[in-house]
């Protein structure tokens, strides 16, 4: 039998399936860490994939939620806010506030310099 070419509908005798395998493949479930990927197993799109050709594996992981520059980033700007807000700086520690890149990240940077603006220690 000829291989199928695209277009062609095949039908249930033209379709090899493996014994202990269902009809369709199961989706992996990632996680941000890199993990080995079963053959025959479909990924999620998005995923981040990586070859090792002397083991003969597949790899995945889910992209990070930020690139690791915005991450070191905002690390530096938060530090720089809590350090101002330590010398009594609050100028200062909004001003490094409002480069933080992540939102969630600011608005809890933000509350932070409000509550010490009003006196309240957190």
């Amino acid at each position: 039998m000829s291989p199928p070419y695209k277009g062609d509908v095949l039908n249930s005798e033209q379709v090899e399936h493996k014994k202990d395998s269902p009809p369709f493949p199961q989706v992996v479930t990632l996680t941000e860490a890199w993990q080995e990927i079963p053959d025959g197993w479909a990924l999620p799109p998005g995923a981040d994939i990586r070859m090792d050709l002397e083991l003969q594996k597949s790899f995945a992981r889910l992209l990070p939620s930020k690139p690791v520059s915005d991450l070191d980033h905002d690390k530096r700007r938060i530090a720089e806010a809590r350090q101002a807000l330590a010398t009594g700086d609050i100028k200062a520690a909004r001003k490094a506030a409002g480069l933080v890149r992540g939102r969630k990240d600011q608005q809890a940077i933000e509350a932070e310099i409000d509550a010490a603006a009003a006196g309240v220690i957190i």
